[in-house]
């Protein structure tokens, strides 16, 4: 197997692409759980996690004990070498999460001991075989009664994987802050530092959705702060917030993202955005979409980027969309004060540009319920529909400006299955994005094969035909080496992974 590195940049070359070439497993005969997808790979194969739960589903946290997990490792030529019940090595500890480190399966699960009033974080890793090698490491220790028992640790990998970051809250000592714990290991498990900061804004103010780890241990945690308990995202309600601490011996510090000052009109507000860490140019990159008008629509883009080896402040910078790019949407614009927005968009992914520009991934996204009572049954029955539309991409420059876009149209509706085969499954490999997906969800939908390449221009090919009756599972794949992705599908009704190579 090919081996790579987790793909960061977007390269700006002129490589030939042969046709795609395609390898299915064995069907998989495993019947216990029914949630799948591929965690990472070594030279000689790949990993695969299973979980009787959704591995999107919010019911994850510290007190919910109903998840299970197997893991498996299929070798290149997609058989399956061996299946093995994921379970903590340490009796009574539970499973936080599970990583790809340098190519070795890495758990982490934490242990509360009661009797002596102690909650304690492990992390051990996994053999070739399956099993746990050597002992568990402690990575952090707090007071049972002070651990937050909403939210579960979280775990964070740097982009060379040399670098490890578990998260934590402890109950803050009043309920207008935030007691937050981050330690980083290297990748051995050894401890370089820690850092305890408190956020002075209660949980109602102030939300985290991520923490990006730079190659040299730096942590940047980013969130949301609003200004009343609404959690409201309109003009002057609300903005974005990192909390990065650098090196072992700096403090804590705080950089606000904000579009609501004067110089910004006083109308703009970030609806989405992402960070990532420029590891060349040692920057804080964060990138995405801003509103001039509802929290669900979005007017164009925006661009930031704070060096970490400074104390100088970055700027925001804004682009709004043009009329062609949103002659693109069809039926999906909405009018609001004479401008053109968009609706239910969300970030997934941002790719590095050589410049120090980024490439925005986004997807529509949005879900919406109905309930009725049965009364033959005498109960009340509430239905989930999920809706995944198109995939957006946008490059844009480090001034804000945007190089290009495009627009990969899709239609995916489903109804009570958590979205789980909607969405699509990418690879960069030299001057191309490649996006599979299913043409829509239902009985043996055809598979679509769409790419973008480095100067915005798309081409859209059929991968598998409905005589084929293929249903992909695009959330469940990965790109495995620079020029090859592994997705689970069903294939006349059974699982398979297929391998598609370009």
């Amino acid at each position: 197997m090919k081996q790579y590195l987790n793909v960061l940049l977007f390269l700006f070359c002129g490589v030939s692409i042969s046709a795609q070439q395609i390898k299915w497993s064995p069907v998989i005969t495993d019947k216990d759980y029914d949630y799948v997808k591929i965690i990472g790979q070594n030279e000689e194969g790949f990993y695969v996690l299973k979980s009787n739960i959704s591995f999107e589903d919010e019911r994850d946290r510290v007190g919910f004990r109903g998840r299970h997990y197997s893991i498996s490792f299929f070798t290149d030529e997609m058989a399956l070498k061996w299946t093995h019940e994921l379970e903590s090595p340490i009796k009574d500890g539970r499973i936080v999460s599970v990583n790809m480190v340098n190519e070795r399966v890495l758990v982490t699960f934490s242990f509360a001991d009661k009797k002596q009033k102690v909650y304690r974080i492990f992390g051990q890793y996994v053999n070739r075989s399956g099993e746990y090698t050597d002992s568990s490491k402690a990575i952090a220790e707090t007071i049972y009664d002070k651990i937050d028992g909403k939210e579960k640790p979280d775990v964070f990998i740097s982009q060379n994987q040399n670098r490890i970051a578990c998260a934590y809250k402890n109950l803050p000592a009043n309920k207008e802050e935030q007691s937050y714990h981050v330690v980083i290991t290297d990748a051995s498990l050894a401890i370089i530092y820690k850092k305890d900061f408190t956020v002075p804004f209660s949980e109602k103010k102030f939300v985290s959705e991520n923490l990006v780890l730079s190659n040299e241990g730096g942590f940047y945690l980013f969130g949301i702060h609003y200004t009343n308990d609404k959690k409201a995202k309109d003009p002057g309600e609300s903005f974005y917030v990192i909390y990065h601490g650098d090196n072992p011996d700096g403090e804590v510090r705080s950089e606000e993202i904000n579009l609501s000052s004067a110089s910004a009109g006083g109308k703009k507000f970030i609806i989405g955005a992402s960070p990532v860490y420029d590891n060349i140019n040692h920057k804080i990159v964060v990138a995405g979409f801003y509103s001039a008008g509802s929290v669900y629509s979005i007017n164009g883009t925006f661009y930031y980027a704070l060096r970490t080896d400074t104390v100088q402040q970055a700027e925001v910078r804004t682009t709004t969309f043009d009329a062609n790019f949103l002659m693109k949407f069809r039926g999906e614009i909405k009018r609001n004060n004479n401008n053109s927005e968009l609706v239910n968009y969300s970030i997934n992914r941002i790719i590095l540009r050589r410049d120090g520009g980024a490439v925005i991934i986004a997807e529509g996204v949005s879900s919406t319920y109905s309930s009725y009572y049965d009364y033959f049954t005498r109960m009340y029955i509430t239905h989930r529909y999920y809706l995944y539309s198109n995939i957006i991409a946008l490059s844009v420059n480090p001034d804000g400006s945007i190089l290009w876009s495009d627009v990969i149209s899709k239609d995916q509706q489903s109804r009570d299955d958590g979205g789980y085969y909607s969405s699509y499954c990418s690879d960069i490999y030299a001057n191309k994005m490649y996006f599979v997906y299913n043409k829509y969800i239902g009985d043996n939908p055809s598979i679509l094969l769409s790419t973008i390449n480095s100067s915005g221009e798309q081409k859209t090919d059929v991968l598998f035909n409905e005589d084929e009756k293929i249903l992909s599972i695009p959330m469940g794949g990965k790109q495995i080496a620079e020029d090859e992705l592994v997705m689970p599908a069903l294939r006349e009704g059974k699982l398979r992974f297929v391998k598609v190579s370009f």
